[in-house]
């Protein structure tokens, strides 16, 4: 069936870089939770 989703970017390159711009622009946004599992990771020794 047909969903009628199509990609914000036909150019692979041109998503990566935004997604790149996107995460450096929100830390705020990702940082706590990657900083906590980076933790729990480390308690396993992993």
């Amino acid at each position: 069936a047909e969903t009628g989703w199509e990609p914000q970017y036909r150019d692979v390159r041109a998503g990566i870089e935004q997604t790149v711009a996107w995460y450096r622009e929100n830390e705020d946004w990702w940082r706590r939770d990657k900083d906590r599992t980076e933790s729990a990771y480390a308690r396993l020794g992993r």
